[in-house]
């Protein structure tokens, strides 16, 4: 008798593997954003072994999803979902606004929108919304400049002097004080527009300009322009005859403004921070023996271009110019809409001339998930997003019959923000119309006893009769033939019956029996 056949050194350290593959999970799955709470590199897994993971950076489990696995006894993992949901940091500071109060969470998902109030010091202006929002890419849109600086309204000036805003006269901003030639600031050159208990003010009241007195110095001069000869004589009057010249965004290349000047004196200017020479302008002007300057409304500069605008799925809609001092607005194209401010203004910035705020975001319109139908589906189950342009198709079950567009489209609604879609969703109805008589006729279509939703049904009079009416009709969804049966009328019409519109010849049609039109 044969034995049966050993098995060989080989074959026993492969079964032996394969009990320890089939006793271990393997590796754990692998989730996006996630990893194992615990170092798993080498470890075993065997039935029963668990694994916990954590979402990485600025990822949570939003959902409160299952976030462990378990090695079930077959050794293959249980299922988990992908948990890990993208945020955004923690809500931008801004020195004019604060998030407003029960707006902080742990975690900011796209599209989640953070609302601010001004600080003290500052007006809220009511057109413009207080809030941000978290885009796609899970970064905030800018804080948009709702807020307004409380003002201090005008601070004065010395006798002899002057004040010099340096920027306006709200809250936190600054001004300077220059007294005339031939007097001195007794005081603090600098005010600011400042907080006091529950209101703004300046910090201080303005300086005092005081006269200075001078003796001539060994030249013969002195400070006041008065030229004093050296020995006798009359004083010679240095005033000019050309008066003070405002040239807008442009100052001095050296020295300080005057209220006149001598016949002969030129100025030379320069554009001030922002601006930029306008091509072939000289940026200078003579007192000419008219007392006239040799430009008398002069405009050397003009603001600087800001950087050139690329919106992807948008365009410039507005815009005056792209330069300093410039607004433009900014729309989507057709099927996206627009995240953040559309509006920006062309501004000088950290000695940069840029826009004042991030570009906005044209995202793509979504909507709902498509409607269910009863006793029918659509092609869009399994799907996540729907954005504009999508098309889904419904189906109906055996016996059904679609009442309706099959095809919907995901399309702009009326707000121009959100999704709809378009035409409404159809139905899925059991249509039935009873097979018509008419008198004196019958039908040239295949005898059945109902015919479905759709069905066309040709007829056709006898001999020596006239059709009066269509000689076709449709099965309605409300189960009723449109238009109705015709009727067959002996004699032969050449013009039409009273009461019962044109006729129609009794010669038979081109649709053969048997054939039924529109299923």
């Amino acid at each position: 008798m044969l034995s049966p056949p050993s098995l060989g050194p080989g074959l026993l350290v492969l079964s032996s593997l394969l009990a320890g593959v089939l006793s271990d999970c393997g590796p754990p799955p692998v989730i996006r954003n996630g990893v194992p709470h615990k170092n798993i590199e080498g470890a075993s897994f065997p039935p029963g072994s668990t694994v916990i993971y954590k979402c990485l950076g600025n990822f949570f489990n939003v959902y409160g999803k299952v976030d462990v696995v378990t090695c079930l006894p077959d050794s293959k993992w249980s299922h988990i979902e992908q948990f890990c949901v993208g945020s955004c940091m923690s809500p931008p500071r801004s020195a004019f606004a604060q998030v407003k109060k029960g707006q902080r969470k742990d975690y900011y998902i796209a599209n989640t929108t953070v609302a601010y109030i001004c600080r003290q010091g500052y007006d809220t202006i009511p057109e413009i919304t207080p809030v941000i929002t978290c885009r796609e890419n899970y970064t905030w849109t800018e804080i948009p400049a709702f807020c307004k600086g409380k003002s201090c309204g005008d601070p004065g000036k010395p006798e002899h002097g002057d004040a010099v805003i340096l920027t306006n006269l709200l809250y936190l901003a600054k001004v300077n004080f220059t007294c005339e030639d031939g007097y001195t600031l007794n005081g603090s050159p600098t005010i600011q527009c400042q907080w006091k208990k529950d209101h703004v003010e300046w910090s201080q009241k303005p300086p005092e300009c005081q006269r200075l007195i001078e003796k001539p110095t060994e030249d013969g001069t002195n400070t006041t322009g008065q030229a004093v000869p050296p020995s006798g004589g009359s004083a010679t009057n240095n005033t000019g005859d050309c008066t003070h010249l405002n040239v807008p965004n442009a100052s001095l290349w050296r020295g300080d403004p005057k209220d006149s000047y001598p016949i002969g004196t030129v100025l030379q200017y320069r554009c001030i921070p922002g601006y930029e020479a306008i091509p072939g302008e000289t940026l200078s002007v003579t007192c000419l023996a008219t007392s006239r300057w040799s430009t008398e409304n002069p405009k050397f500069c003009q603001g600087r271009l800001c950087p050139a605008i690329t919106l992807e799925n948008g365009r410039i809609i507005k815009a005056t110019d792209l330069r300093l001092g410039d607004e433009i607005t900014l729309g989507c194209n057709e099927g996206y809409r627009i995240i953040g401010q559309k509006t920006l203004r062309c501004s000088l910035i950290d000695s940069k001339v840029v826009w004042n705020r991030d570009l906005p975001l044209c995202q793509r319109i979504p909507c709902f998930p498509p409607p269910d139908i009863a006793n029918g589906e659509h092609t869009g189950r399994g799907f996540l997003e729907f954005d504009h342009g999508t098309a889904i198709t419904y189906t109906c079950n055996p016996t059904f019959s679609l009442i309706g567009s099959p095809t919907i489209t995901c399309s702009t609604a009326a707000d121009g923000i959100n999704g709809e879609w378009r035409p409404a969703a159809p139905e899925c109805k059991v249509v039935s119309c009873r097979r018509p008589s008419i008198e004196n006729g019958g039908l040239t279509t295949t005898f059945r006893p109902t015919y479905e939703y759709n069905n066309i049904i040709m007829y056709v009079c006898e001999r020596g009769y006239t059709l009066v009416g269509s000689d076709s009709s449709k099965c309605g969804a409300d189960n009723v033939w449109h238009p109705p049966p015709p009727k067959c009328l002996k004699g032969i019409f050449t013009t039409a019956v009273p009461g019962h519109g044109n006729t129609t010849s009794n010669t038979a049609t081109n649709h053969s029996p048997g054939v039924i039109i529109g299923k």
